[in-house]
């Protein structure tokens, strides 16, 4: 079974998570949104060497246990399962688990069982059952105020239809409504998980089914919730209102600062070393930390073992703890809970049996790097990659998770502040382990050299650029005899197809209606037909006034000098990158006073050898013409 493989498969049991279980060929295969009893055809999108996990594509044939789900939106939401599998079903499969488990993990004869273990206690109604429920709170692509649960192993906010879960109280919606309202009112904005900007990350409600009791809790990125009497009014009106609270938790990310700004939170590590990363080393001696941070992520609990053996394609067992010789503890997250600061590192570690790729990305908008994802590769026993790195889709960072607080994709396009930018791909490490301006990665598998694996780790930089910009022209006028009330004419194309024409006089610029819309490689011709006895220059410079680019004297072309100026303009990445996604061409015309007599310095002396003869002649004809009337 390979990635991308499309089969049909009859599922036959269900994951702890909720996902349905077939197998092909015995090869097993996870498929959410499926049910037992359920046929389907799968496709595909992680391959592992015994199992697989499959995209639902279509029912073929639907099991007897299949039901509609109550929820419009419980295929997507991740706050429950297996609402489309029939109760009796479920109890029944719940059933079997917890018997199942005894006798397996607990080694619980099943005579036993058979004796004292009881039928399972369903529910007259499997739905309004939850007294807890903590909801997400963000915005949606239009900027609207949302509250839900994150869809399956992301943090991509599902909002409940009516911000009413069929699981929980009805309570929770009216809080909800209060809370976004006042939200609106005040201008309270949501947690942005990408940007790390808002205030209000989450909304929690406890409701005492006895008591008839409810708390409220709003855990907020920030030190206080602004007005916040105007929302206790709104709240304490809900009938069993009993606590009101708000839960801060400040995170700092270190990844967006400087070493020397990391410095200010992280003052010293356990060794006493002041460094703005935690480097320990084998070789530091057994009563270094080396071996205290070591036990500590080889212990199964952490989860590391079993990725890193997954990365490898190997066997956990075929792992070696001797063979890793330098951790490094990276900071990238500083949270400020109620109970005091805790810091969060991403871990690099250099091991003689692999390396780590590590991929990080220039989010828009963004001057620094951030990683998103990273994955382990074997070596070879001297040191060179056993197999080059594949490239990296979006279908394989879904099943990763980026940091400990939310999965993100590398999307193709994103849209910020109604600006669209597209992910360009990904640019190798140079010696100083930053990214290369140009020398993009255009073949894949990619083989890391001797020296990118020198220090354990191989970096992958990419970024957004914008998807176009704007081009305004500018015209300017210089020179004694530059006409400064003339009307130059203007016509412009990009990649051959003819945009508007237009006239600009001195210090004039073209306006919205004819700015051009550039994308990068495009490339704009401007020309300019009736500037016959200027000396054209252009210039290119960004939003702030940076020059970006020059050119020389822009020579015309045709059978006249009035004929046409033409200038042309490959559009680069740095066009793109201004605040506002505009870019000026400053086109130059000058004229200089400078008189045309048509004398010729090297011809001079004999000029004026020649006005001497001739004003000879002149008194000559003038002295004769006196003597010829004397007479």
């Amino acid at each position: 079974m390979k990635k991308n493989d499309v089969v049909t498969v009859e599922v036959t049991d269900i994951g702890i998570g909720g996902e349905g279980i077939g197998k092909v060929d015995g090869y097993t295969l996870f498929i959410k949104d499926a049910v037992i009893g359920d046929t389907v055809e799968v496709k595909v999108m992680k391959a592992k060497k015994n199992y697989g996990y499959a995209r639902l594509m279509r029912i073929v044939k639907e099991s007897a246990f299949r039901v509609s789900a109550r929820c419009p939106e419980a295929r997507r939401c991740g706050g429950c399962q297996i609402q489309e599998m029939d109760y009796r079903k479920q109890l029944e499969f719940k059933n079997t688990k917890v018997r199942n488990n005894l006798i397996r993990l607990g080694s619980v004869e099943e005579e036993l069982l058979d004796q004292i273990m009881e039928p399972i206690a369903g529910m007259e109604e499997p739905f309004r059952y939850r007294n807890k429920a903590q909801f997400p709170i963000g915005v949606d692509k239009e900027g609207n105020l949302i509250a839900g649960f994150y869809a399956g192993r992301t943090h991509q906010i599902i909002p409940v239809p009516n911000r009413d879960c069929v699981l929980g109280v009805p309570e929770n919606k009216v809080i909800l409504d209060q809370i976004l309202d006042y939200m609106r009112e005040e201008k309270i904005s949501a947690y942005d998980e990408e940007r790390h900007e808002g205030l209000v990350r989450h909304v929690l409600v406890r409701y005492g089914f006895t008591t008839k009791e409810i708390m409220v809790c709003l855990i907020i990125n920030g030190d206080k919730l602004p007005s916040s009497e105007k929302l206790l009014k709104k709240l304490t009106k809900i009938p069993g209102m009993t606590s009101i609270t708000y839960n801060i938790n400040k995170n700092i990310y270190l990844s967006s600062l400087s070493e020397s700004e990391v410095k200010k939170y992280v003052k010293k590590w356990p060794d006493g070393t002041t460094d703005a990363t935690w480097t320990l080393k084998r070789s530091d001696g057994p009563n270094s930390k080396f071996f205290t941070v070591l036990n500590a992520i080889w212990n199964d609990n952490t989860g590391y073992k079993a990725k890193l053996a997954t990365d490898l394609g190997i066997e956990e067992s075929q792992l070696s703890k001797d063979a890793i010789q330098e951790i490094i503890l990276v900071p990238y997250k500083i949270s400020n809970n109620n109970d005091g600061y805790h810091i969060d590192c991403n871990i690099t570690i250099k091991s003689s049996q692999s390396f780590t790729a590590v991929f990080l990305v220039q989010q828009p908008g963004v001057s620094t790097y951030e990683r998103v994802f990273a994955k382990n590769y074997p070596l070879y026993a001297d040191g060179t990659a056993a197999k080059p790195i594949a490239i990296v889709t979006k279908d394989d960072i879904k099943n990763y998770k980026f940091t400990q607080t939310y999965n993100q994709e590398i999307d193709e396009t994103k849209e910020v502040n109604g600006v669209t930018y597209k992910f360009v791909g990904w640019y190798p490490e140079n010696s100083s382990g930053e990214a290369h301006g140009s020398t993009l990665i255009d073949t894949w598998p990619y083989d890391p050299s001797i020296a990118e694996l020198s220090d354990g780790t191989v970096n992958f930089y990419a970024k957004y650029v914008r998807d176009s910009s704007e081009a305004y022209v500018t015209k300017i006028v210089n020179g004694l005899f530059g006409d400064k009330e003339k009307e130059f004419h203007f016509t412009w194309s990009v990649n051959g197809e003819p945009g508007t024409n237009f006239d600009l006089e001195d210090n004039e610029t073209t306006d919205d209606s004819i700015g051009m819309r550039l994308a990068v490689n495009d490339v704009l011709t401007l020309t300019e037909t009736n500037a016959a006895g200027y000396t054209t220059t252009a210039i290119i410079t960004d939003a702030l006034g940076n020059q970006l680019s020059g050119t020389d004297e822009i020579q015309a072309t045709g059978e006249k000098e009035a004929d046409r100026k033409t200038i042309t303009v490959t559009i680069t990445e740095e066009m793109l990158k201004s605040d506002d996604g505009k870019f000026r061409i400053t086109v130059i015309n000058e004229r200089d006073a400078t008189i045309d007599n048509g004398v010729l310095l090297d011809t001079l002396p004999y000029i004026l050898i020649l006005v001497v003869v001739a004003g000879g002649g002149v008194l000559l004809f003038l002295r004769k013409r006196k003597n010829d009337d004397d007479e």
